[in-house]
């Protein structure tokens, strides 16, 4: 046997607790052999006496499934001992898709029993979990041994799971296997313990061997394409698999003692491989809408998932039952479809992306309930100055009895002040004074203060505010600035400084639920973001945590958190032009964080990622990206609304977010959603041009994708896009998704014409004089089937010569039938 370099040693203690930490989702079949497998329960099948593809019946057994009692053909004792169980079929004809589930009474014991007779013996043991509700955790218990040593997540919605166990000795008799509910959770129904399938086999050593090849094919995909973020879990279980084959090569534990870590090192290995070979995971997202403002009833969606390598085409599947049975409800290749009409019931949805060769990855299940239009409904409109128009309750920092908000204040020198301001409802507001001014520490004497965040610390009590902190003539310090105050009273000022040395420049402060503080902030010139961790009182850093999407030059960190999931929102860094807004994700805000996804248009409609409004009521929150629109510093100002509300979709650690004209917010409801004009005419009609690349046709420019275009064959201005609509509508709305380059950002002169006949052509939108960047909506009025946009020029800030290639991200057109 050849010997691996770079072995690392691995103490035995260490190993064993890495190991007893690991859990595995397994999404192929586990193929039983017939001479070793004893028992195969197929939990909760309506056919036990039926055998599927990929299943083998236990020696021991002439049925996968019965009541505890002696088997009618083998004799040996075994089955279901607890009889407060129900069954799920979804389908009979697989293991993953029957299950029991307890349904007793909520007691801290509440378990599904089984019992199996054995000899004396060293047996393996597997246990299936497809949940199709909500996450949950169980305890594993064979003979009284909880495997696991604590809970195990058996996920959620659908994620097929698999926990196996080898060599595990039993003294022969019957043997008890429960899967028991959490042993500190709230008693609920929603945590009740289920079983899809348990295997129980003889033991078959594991040879080192096996573990060998699998380092082996690890070592292929080292030297790939793979980011160090994406290899990171493949590095790590070669480092734990290289320290077992040198704790066996060395003496220190025998391949006997090594089997459970032998199979769980294979595991982690072929996991982690798999996970990066593997096509990417999708996620899926819903935003409600009305077409009518005076809807009484929200009953409109519109469904959002994220692109997939490889994907020939999307389905989006629904259900009035969280179980099933769901329907296709679309089929093709955008990336969202709207639902209109829903009955007043709860729907569920979940989307698979499907391969040329028919595999497919699938969403996790997400769900939709139309609600109506609560009375305290207010709307921010953004495409008009003016705000939010209503009331969306109290707001600012609460605390005993007097709500605070504490406002900037700047002029022509830069950082003046930060005036308090008090209200006993958080509505009403009456100025109290200055907490902080220029005169407070020479520090601020001539500053510039921005980025700010000031929270209520938890831990003290105390008001502290962080800022981006810089001279009042250019941005060359990159500091923090911090100050505290008791709420109510004046700020101390604790200085500004660089964390750890590194440039600070766009910054967030967030507060996790346990109360730790956090620091998230622009580095390196805005290159990369820094994590740090802040002291209990939140007014220095306590250690640099980790250093994120290095080299990528984003900033604006928004961070929020939404169920489980920690999100950084962030925007790209060009100035005060329109970019891309990209997100990320972690299950814990020290990591580790997904990969920056794309989210939203190429221009996040004509603003950039900002900060994330936060909407509590009692039926849900939703959070609203606050995209920011520095039109002060445009070549040219459309006016209009200063910020666009972008409501955000965040499920399982995925976030969408799209357009609408008016976002309507209620606050004691917690409801966001959408006005659209109409409905979406345009997706995937016939489309052609003036001219289009091979790479680029016309059709790219409504086919549901943002991040596709249609680009002319040549710059030749001026040039058209047309779509037909196959039928004749009345037009309300037509949104444009516009080049922009990052530097050479350009505003776009343009003509909507409509036709009904293809041939004679009406302007019925003038945007010759259009001064938005990347993004346009136009309310329109007319009666066609045919909508042509005629790009005139492009009129870069930067250079008086347009050398822009005609081209369209995506045409969007809304309207009624006749």
């Amino acid at each position: 046997m050849t010997k691996r370099t770079s072995v690392k040693f691995v103490s035995i203690l260490l190993f064993s607790l890495v190991l007893l930490q690991l859990s595995f989702t397994i999404f192929t079949k586990a193929q039983a052999n017939e001479a070793t497998t004893l028992y195969y329960v197929n939990a909760g099948t309506p056919s036990p006496d039926d055998i599927h593809d990929g299943e083998v019946l236990g020696s021991y057994t002439s049925a996968t499934d019965q009541s505890f009692g002696a088997d009618p053909v083998t004799g040996k004792e075994w089955g279901r001992v607890t009889t407060t169980v129900a069954p799920s079929v979804a389908s009979p004809a697989s293991k993953w898709d029957s299950l029991l589930y307890y349904n007793g009474p909520q007691t801290r014991d509440k378990h599904i029993e089984y019992q199996f007779e054995l000899p004396a013996g060293v047996y393996d043991f597997t246990f299936g979990f497809k949940n199709p509700w909500s996450g949950r955790n169980v305890n594993i218990i064979v003979d009284d041994t909880n495997l696991a040593n604590g809970e195990l997540n058996i996920g959620s919605y659908n994620e097929q799971v698999e926990h196996s166990y080898q060599a595990i000795s039993f003294d022969g008799g019957l043997l008890s296997v429960k899967i028991q509910g959490p042993s500190q959770a709230n008693l609920t129904v929603y945590n009740d313990p289920l079983i899809n399938f348990i295997t129980i086999k003889q033991h078959e050593p594991i040879p080192l061997t096996r573990l060998i090849d699998a380092l082996n094919q690890a070592d292929e995909i080292i030297p790939s394409q793979y980011t160090a973020t994406s290899i990171e879990r493949l590095l790590v279980a070669i480092e734990t698999g290289e320290g077992l084959v040198h704790l066996i090569e060395n003496g220190d534990i025998t391949i006997e003692e090594a089997q459970h870590e032998l199979h769980q090192a294979i595991q982690l290995i072929l996991q982690a491989i798999n996970q990066l070979v593997e096509r990417e995971q999708i996620g899926i997202g819903l935003s409600p809408f009305i077409i009518n403002e005076t809807a009484a009833i929200v009953n409109q969606v519109n469904v959002t998932w994220n692109p997939v390598a490889d994907t020939e085409q999307y389905i989006l599947y629904h259900s009035i039952n969280e179980q099933g049975p769901f329907e296709s409800v679309y089929q093709g290749t955008a990336l969202t479809t709207a639902l209109y009409d829903l009955d007043m019931t709860t729907h569920y949805f979940k989307v698979q992306a499907v391969d040329q060769a028919n595999r497919y990855v699938e969403s996790e299940l997400i769900s939709f309930t139309p609600f109506q239009v609560p009375d305290d409904v207010g709307y921010f409109h953004n495409n008009e100055e003016g705000g939010f128009i209503g009331d969306l309750g109290p707001w600012g920092i609460y605390h005993e009895g007097t709500y605070y908000s504490y406002r900037q204040e700047n002029d022509q020198n830069g950082f003046k002040a930060i005036n308090l301001y008090v209200s006993d409802d958080g509505i009403n507001w009456s100025f109290d004074k200055a907490v902080l001014d220029r005169d407070t520490h020479p520090d601020l004497a001539a500053a510039n203060l921005e980025s700010g965040t000031v929270q209520l610390n938890p831990n003290t009590g105390k008001i502290v505010g962080w800022y981006h902190y810089e001279n009042n003539v250019d941005y060359s310090l990159a500091r923090l600035a911090v100050a505290s105050g008791a709420p109510g009273e004046a700020w101390d000022y604790h200085g500004s400084f660089r964390p750890n040395g590194n440039e600070s420049r766009d910054k967030a402060y967030f507060i996790d639920d346990d109360g730790t503080g956090y620091i998230m902030s622009s580095a390196n010139m805005n290159a990369d973001f820094i994590l740090y961790r802040l002291t209990p009182d939140h007014i220095e850093i306590e250690e640099e945590v980790t250093t994120l999407f290095e080299g990528l030059h984003r900033e604006g960190p928004g961070v929020s958190k939404y169920g489980d999931y920690y999100y950084i929102f962030t925007s790209g860094a060009a100035g005060w032009y329109p970019t891309q807004a990209m997100y990320a994700s972690a299950p814990s805000i020290e990591g580790p964080w997904s990969e920056l996804r794309l989210i939203g248009n190429k221009n996040t409609f004509s603003g950039q990622s900002g900060h994330t409004n936060l909407i509590e009521g009692t039926e849900q929150t939703t959070h609203i990206m606050n995209a920011y629109r520095w039109m002060h510093g445009w070549a040219q100002n459309p006016g209009g609304a200063r910020d666009r509300w972008l409501p955000i979709s965040m499920h399982k650690g995925f976030a969408f977010y799209d357009y609408y004209e008016k976002v309507f917010a209620s606050g004691s409801t917690g409801y966001v959603f959408g006005y659209q004009d109409g409905k979406l005419l345009s997706t995937n009609k016939p489309a052609s041009a003036s001219s289009q690349l091979d790479d680029a046709l016309a059709s790219n420019a409504n086919d549901g994708n943002y991040q596709s275009s249609w680009v002319a064959s040549s710059n030749s201005w001026p040039a058209w896009w047309m779509v037909d609509l196959e039928d004749v509508y009345q037009i309300n709305q037509v949104q444009i998704s516009w080049f922009l380059f990052n530097g050479s950002e350009a505003v776009h002169l343009y003509h909507i014409e409509a036709s009904e006949d293809g041939e004679n052509f009406d302007v019925i939108f003038d945007g010759t004089d259009n001064k938005n960047y990347g993004f346009t909506s136009d309310s329109v009025n007319a009666t066609a089937r045919y909508i042509r946009i005629r790009l005139i020029d492009a009129n870069l800030h930067n250079n008086p010569n347009n050398w822009y290639t005609p081209q369209l991200s995506e045409v969007k057109v809304f309207g009624d039938a006749l």
